[in-house]
């Protein structure tokens, strides 16, 4: 298994990153905490434009982490000279990237299939972890 081998890095290196990202989630779940989701009102502008700066901040540092592991993770297979085109092509095409790896290694294909849930679940992991951290964080503001 690549994630076992050459995957071990990037695999631990995107596992560091989800602490922080779980900060920014909480720290943006702690500024949203008496937003409105009906109703828009202007007195409020500071506080939304903080908790959308922190979620956007958030989604992008989650998907960069996920890009980043999964280009790494798939960095030994970019050995085979045509899946390395695919990979670097200018319009990258997932379908022929994935066409390529079922035709040519399965296994490697249900590796990143399995890798690539795993990637999802994080999201929410983290997600359940920062409301935790924000609820926490509102029962000690209350105390």
């Amino acid at each position: 298994m690549i994630l076992f081998k050459h995957g071990r890095k990037p695999f631990l290196d995107f596992l560091r990153n989800l602490t922080v990202q779980g900060l920014i989630l909480a720290l943006a779940l702690v500024a949203g905490r008496n937003l409105d989701p009906t109703c828009c009102d202007p007195s409020t502008w500071k506080q939304t434009l903080l908790f959308s700066s922190l979620m956007v901040i958030f989604f992008a540092a989650w998907g960069a982490s996920c890009l980043q592991f999964f280009h790494e993770y798939l960095d030994p297979v970019g050995r085979h000279k045509r899946a390395y085109q695919l990979m670097r092509a200018p319009r990258y095409k997932i379908k022929v990237l994935i066409a390529y790896t079922w035709k040519r290694n399965r296994s490697l294909f249900w590796e990143s299939a399995v890798v690539f849930f795993l990637l999802q679940m994080s999201l929410f992991v983290v997600f359940a972890h920062s409301v935790f951290i924000a609820a926490g964080f509102f029962d000690q503001m209350q105390s």
